[in-house]
């Protein structure tokens, strides 16, 4: 059993890697200024229906005050954009820009890509393997949060 456990972990341990070094050629042949917890925060607000900042560093699982530092430098820029609630001058509101937004698509357009090659070779039960086994490895993270 130690020998598989091993080989799991070279594995998620390679993959983790694997992921960012395709998302840093990603961003590279973008040809953007942007790392990629920025591409990951663009992408969060736009998921993100009310867009408050504390809604969004929730999301991102980061401090407000960390989220505010990526959000000064987005806004310079020019992918995000800040704006009071008019109902509530305390609240921050932000949004991205059609800057953003086309960072968003291209970055969504790689994921997409990226699935339909893994399981291009899998069959519906693989599939649905590969499926559980990544629910029960997102609950374990999320248990550590």
């Amino acid at each position: 059993m130690k020998e598989i456990h091993d080989v799991l972990n070279n594995a998620l341990v390679l993959i983790f890697n694997l992921v960012l070094k395709s998302e840093e050629k990603f961003i590279r042949n973008l040809g953007v200024n942007l790392s990629i917890a920025e591409i990951h925060t663009i992408d969060a607000i736009a998921k993100v229906e009310k867009k408050t900042m504390s809604e969004v560093a929730s999301n991102l699982s980061i401090t407000l005050g960390t989220l505010t530092a990526s959000i000064n430098n987005l806004e310079k820029k020019g992918y995000v954009e800040r704006n009071r609630s008019q109902v509530d001058r305390r609240v921050v509101l932000v949004n991205i820009t059609q800057r953003g937004e086309d960072v968003v698509e291209q970055h969504r357009a790689f994921h997409k890509e990226m699935i339909k090659d893994i399981v291009a070779n899998l069959n519906t039960r693989e599939e649905l393997a590969l499926v559980k086994a990544l629910d029960n490895l997102i609950d374990y993270f999320m248990s550590k949060k």
